[in-house]
């Protein structure tokens, strides 16, 4: 990571790697929210406003909190924004696999009828 993108090794930086691991579990938990209740791709089905919005304000202060926070009770250091940009692009990134494995699953499925016998 440190040749592709240009930032520090967090290695042996239990802090960082905690903000690291806190943004990314942030993410990927509220963002399978739109996987999971979207038939299609979540920016062509596009979801409930008020979703949206509640997703983009808690991940917007769990960034702020990976790059500035200073946390000793949750043993919380910051990152700086390389990291997060690096952190960002990694959970786009593997959205779309995530949304194509569901659509596999869907179709393995065995359809459940409606009819009781």
């Amino acid at each position: 990571m440190q040749d592709k993108f240009g930032v520090r090794s967090l290695r042996d930086r239990e802090g960082q790697m905690m903000g690291a691991l806190y943004l990314q579990v942030s993410i990927v938990s509220q963002a399978l929210i739109f996987v999971t209740r979207s038939r299609s791709w979540s920016f062509v089905e596009r979801p409930e406003l008020l979703l949206v919005t509640a997703f983009i304000i808690a991940q917007m202060v769990a960034t702020l909190i990976v790059v500035y926070a200073n946390w000793e009770f949750a043993r919380i250091q910051g990152i700086g924004w390389g990291w997060v940009g690096v952190i960002w692009l990694y959970s786009i990134v593997f959205y779309i696999p995530i949304k194509s494995l569901t659509w596999v699953e869907s179709s393995t499925r065995p359809k459940l009828s409606n009819s009781s016998a």
